[in-house]
């Protein structure tokens, strides 16, 4: 009888304390140093080298490469510069 009002006045001591309040403050740089581990992890760790170094660059879309040089390939039959130009030089 006597081990369980010890036992019982432990917990009513501990129920007056949060979790959170037992936890050191984490300032907003560490915060963010862990948010971007977290993207490295799990978002940018499935896309492919090439892709990451110009994750920022909104004009790199290399998800259309091939359409491109496909693209590229066939108007550059018809935009070919005359190769007697020069000879019409004055």
């Amino acid at each position: 009888m006597m081990q369980l009002k010890h036992e019982k006045s432990q917990s009513v001591g501990r129920e007056g304390i949060r979790s959170k309040d037992k936890l050191p403050e984490i300032g907003l740089g560490t915060k963010q140093a862990m948010y971007q581990q977290r993207i490295e992890r799990y978002v940018t760790s499935h896309i492919s080298k090439v892709d990451r170094t110009t994750l920022n660059d909104i004009y790199h879309v290399s998800e259309y490469c091939a359409e491109i040089q496909l693209h590229m390939q066939s108007v550059e039959k018809d935009t070919q510069p005359d190769p007697s130009y020069m000879k019409r030089q004055p």
